[in-house]
This record gives structure tokens, C-alpha cells and sequence, in this order.
């Protein structure tokens, strides 16, 4: 475990450093919106692309374990959210116009949680694929095949989109999954036998693995982008990170957990759902930029100041939801 987490480590930090100095040679870096906050304008010029260099990592500390059945379904999440994510920093690279559509974005996030549903593994101590854990309950609640279709569908896209948004801060998104999936490594070194003695035995080793490979990429990444920032993720790192993510939490039928261990994007998320609903229903937007971010810096807190307090309520967060799945 230590291995895969320092070889990601590694080839994170190289493969940022390769990544900053081909852009700047080639002139390529990350699109700014004019309509976004003015102090955003001084980062124009920022490498881009940094989601490749986490991606990797992932992908080669990994790839020895490709024949587990979750290792090889983790892997198949990452790099479809990944060239999805890709596609659209390329449109936006290219100044086609401000990346994919919505509707396109959305329709493609379908078909990719349509296809990784499809394709989840039969894993033995889950007996019946529509049931779903219960946060703080510890309890499996049946519910009907449809729905626990929607609640994956909601899931993949809201997770991966929740994520999008927190990416908006030097060193915010990767801060916060760190933060994330190191509670989520401790919780698995400390878990109670919730889902069954088959899991403990078959999966927790893989597991430990691939949260160690997850760390060691973002903590590579982070070097580089912790304010100020020399290289921004993207899209195909964020979609890459959110997608990944859901897809070990849907895998065993957890997806409710998100909700918890994520404030920090569902917070960002809700912010855009009712900055936009303000708008539409009043003419006047409720806050005074969205996502939330935008909105404190528009009140003159520093950018390093959010990212520091967003990672503490994202973090404290994460450990009152995991707790539920640690011994009493």
C-alpha cells in the first residue's frame, strides 16, 4: 500500500512538472470567463490539464491489480469521466466556445453511468443489487430495481458536477478530496464488519490500495496547485475525481453517503441551483456570484481563506458521516 501511494506520489509530481513547462513552451493554458470574478483575470496564462497527471498516476500505480474485479471497475469510471472531462477543456482550449453544452455535457454523463451500471460487478456479500446502506442507520433498505437506478443515475451526474463546481480555487477541489479520501482511508483501516465478513476479507486490501494510489496523486498534484497556482486540473481532472469517486461508493450501494462526506460541492451546487432560480423567477440573483466561492470573494475574503475554511467544514463533515461505520 505504502508502495502504490508513494510510485503515484512520484509520478504525479513529475508528470505536473512536464505538464507546466510543454504548456508554457506551446502557449496553451486555461480559459478565464470574463463574466467570473475580476481578480481571476491575473491567472490567465496557467497551465491547464493537470487532471492528466492524477489520472496517470492512478492508472499506472494501479494497473498491477487490473484483474480485481473493483480495481479494473474504478479504472473504467476514471478514465470515461476523464475523457469526457478532456473533450471539453479542448473545445474551451480551442475557444470553439465555452466548452460542451450543458445538455451534451449531461447527455454523455448519462450514457457513461449507464454503461458503468451496467457494467458492476456481481460482488457476493451484496445478495440483492436494489438495496442501498442508509448513513447513521447502519441498516440496508430495500428499495425497488428503478429506483435504485435513479438514485445512481443522480448520484454519478450530481457528484461529478458538485465536484466541477468546487474546481474554482487554487488548491480547493484537491484540498477537499484529500481531506475526503483520507477519512475514507482511516475509516476502512477501522471499519466495523457493516457490509459482511466476504467484504473485510476480499476487498478491504484493494481498497486500502486504491485510496493510497488517490492521495499520493493528489498530494503530487497539490504542490503545484496550492495557491498560487502554477497548473489547474480541469475538467478532465475534476470529472475524472468525481466520477472515480461515486463510483466505489455506488459499487457497494452506498451512494447516500456522499451526501455527507461532500457538503462542500453539494453546498457549491445548491448555491447555482438557487442563484439560477432567483434570477429566473425575480430578475435579481440571490447571491452576489455563484458558485458560493465566488460569492466570498466577491465580499473580499481571500481566496486562500475560503479554501482553508472550506476544507475544514468539508473534512469535519466527512468524519461525522463516515463515524457511522466504525465501531460503537
Amino acid at each position: 500500500m505504502l508502495f502504490i501511494g508513494l510510485l503515484s506520489f512520484a509520478l504525479s509530481f513529475i508528470t505536473t512538472i512536464i505538464l507546466i513547462l510543454f504548456q508554457k513552451k506551446c502557449l496553451i493554458s486555461q480559459f478565464i470567463r470574463s463574466d467570473g470574478p475580476k481578480q481571476h483575470l491575473s491567472k490567465h496564462g496557467t497551465a491547464t490539464f493537470g487532471g492528466i497527471a492524477i489520472v496517470l498516476a492512478q492508472f499506472i500505480s494501479l494497473v498491477c491489480l487490473i484483474k480485481e474485479p473493483i480495481v479494473l471497475f474504478y479504472l473504467k469510471a476514471l478514465l470515461l469521466f476523464f475523457s469526457l472531462g478532456a473533450l471539453d477543456d479542448i473545445i474551451k482550449i480551442k475557444k470553439i466556445n465555452n466548452g460542451l453544452s450543458t445538455k451534451a455535457k449531461m447527455f454523455l454523463q448519462i450514457l457513461i453511468t449507464l454503461y458503468l451500471i451496467v457494467q458492476t460487478p456481481a460482488l457476493p456479500f451484496i445478495k440483492e443489487l436494489q438495496h442501498t446502506y442508509l448513513p447513521f442507520f447502519n441498516l440496508w433498505y430495500a428499495i425497488p430495481a428503478s429506483l435504485n437506478l435513479l438514485l445512481q443515475l443522480f448520484a454519478y451526474t450530481g457528484t461529478t458536477n458538485a465536484i466541477n463546481f468546487t474546481d474554482g480555487l487554487d488548491g480547493l477541489l484537491t484540498w477537499v478530496l484529500l481531506g475526503v479520501w483520507s477519512c475514507f482511508l482511516f475509516t476502512l483501516m477501522n471499519i466495523q464488519v457493516v457490509i459482511g465478513p466476504e467484504f473485510l476479507h476480499l476487498y478491504l486490501p484493494v481498497l486500502l490500495k486504491i485510496c493510497s494510489s488517490v492521495l499520493g496523486s493528489l498530494f503530487g498534484f497539490l504542490c503545484f496547485n496550492a495557491y498560487r497556482a502554477s497548473i489547474f486540473m480541469g475538467d478532465c481532472g475534476s470529472l475524472a475525481l468525481g466520477g472515480s469517486l461515486c463510483s466505489l461508493f455506488c459499487l457497494f450501494q452506498a451512494p447516500l453517503l456522499l451526501l455527507g462526506i461532500l457538503i462542500v460541492p453539494v453546498l457549491e451546487t445548491v448555491s447555482v441551483i438557487i442563484q439560477i432560480a432567483s434570477y429566473r423567477l425575480t430578475g435579481k440573483r440571490f447571491f452576489k456570484m455563484a458558485p458560493i466561492h465566488h460569492h466570498f470573494e466577491q465580499l473580499d475574503y481571500h481566496e486562500s481563506h475560503i479554501t482553508t475554511r472550506f476544507f475544514l467544514l468539508n473534512t469535519f463533515c466527512c468524519i461525522l458521516t463516515l463515524s457511522s461505520l466504525l465501531p460503537r
